[in-house]
């Protein structure tokens, strides 16, 4: 349970763009509250399922020698996280109702 609560502290880091916001302990509960314990936990699940996915796929291209490892370091990777940093943003974003300006 620890993990999800980390990764709305990094959410935090990068909004705020200062490295002190990551351990914000009220702010940041005060967010997850924002964005709901269930949605966080829903989040966690999905995230973790399409990890385990993109594990298995990356596992099977690696099965050629040297040629599919080399091709799932450059091109898997990059985009698992991708993924996952995009749906931390879009949750970490879902706790606020104002449009952003920066």
């Amino acid at each position: 349970m620890i993990y999800p609560i980390m990764m709305v502290a990094i959410g935090n880091m990068a909004y705020y763009n200062e490295f002190q916001a990551a351990f914000r302990l009220d702010e940041i509960l005060s967010l997850i509250s924002q964005i709901g314990w269930v949605d966080l936990i829903v989040w966690y699940i999905a995230v973790f399922m399409v990890g385990i996915a993109l594990w298995f796929v990356g596992i099977i291209i690696s099965i050629i020698p040297i040629l599919g490892t080399i091709a799932f370091i450059f091109f898997g990777y990059p985009y698992i996280y991708l993924f996952y940093t995009r749906s931390l943003a879009w949750l970490y974003s879902s706790a606020f109702t104002e449009d952003y300006v920066p």
